[in-house]
């Protein structure tokens, strides 16, 4: 069984290629898991502390310790997650709210690969 089928992925078609701008600036830390939460391939904007790798609705063990959210340092990173995560970041989406489009009244997302690149700055 195939890790897309495994994870209840499905590819995804759009115009991931062109460049992410924002509809409205946002402030985000060094974590692109932070203040999201993973349902079926999806990570939603919760627009709090929510870490969507630790499972169900937790949140970031670094914040609630006092420190700045940051992916290098969080307890739940695994080389091992990095690397299933380059495999299938094409087909997962994520929901930024400031990347809904203005008076939209849906949103296909953006994939994994594009978000984790525009928070952290450099490529998975």
């Amino acid at each position: 069984m195939g890790l897309l089928k495994l994870l209840g992925l499905k590819k995804h078609r759009g115009s991931d290629s062109e460049k992410l701008k924002p509809v409205y600036e946002k402030q985000r830390p060094l974590c692109p898991f932070y203040g999201f939460h993973h349902f079926n391939g999806n990570f939603m904007d919760q627009k709090g502390n929510q870490c969507a790798i630790a499972g169900g609705y937790t949140p970031c063990e670094l914040d609630i310790h006092g420190f700045n959210p940051d992916l290098d340092q969080c307890p739940h990173r695994s080389e091992e997650g990095i690397t299933s995560l380059k495999k299938v970041s094409d087909n997962l989406r994520v929901f930024p709210k400031e990347f809904w489009p203005d008076g939209a009244r849906e949103f296909n997302g953006i994939s994994f690969s594009q978000w984790y690149e525009y928070v952290m700055k450099k490529p998975l």
